[in-house]
């Protein structure tokens, strides 16, 4: 999710002048930009921990093993945060 964050926001972090995807006109604006999109991939993070404890205990090659409860509240978690 976060590749994706980063390209619908693509320039936010930037002035004009420093790249043509920039947002902004000033530096203070791209600092704005960039707290921003630092706070909304950090949000991401606890979740993208979760899956990838969940894919290196062997959801990744044996789904089975791992204990249903835990995936279920996983996705709802998921789906909770994404809408």
């Amino acid at each position: 999710m976060n590749y994706r964050v980063r390209d619908i926001l693509k320039g936010i972090d930037k002035t004009e002048c420093e790249d043509p995807d920039g947002w902004w006109e000033t530096s203070y604006g791209a600092k704005f930009g960039k707290d921003t999109l630092d706070e909304l991939l950090a949000a991401n993070e606890p979740l993208v921990e979760r899956i990838q404890e969940y894919l290196h205990a062997g959801g990744l090659f044996n789904p089975e093993m791992m204990n249903h409860d835990k995936v279920r509240n996983l996705l709802i978690d998921i789906r909770n945060h994404l809408s």
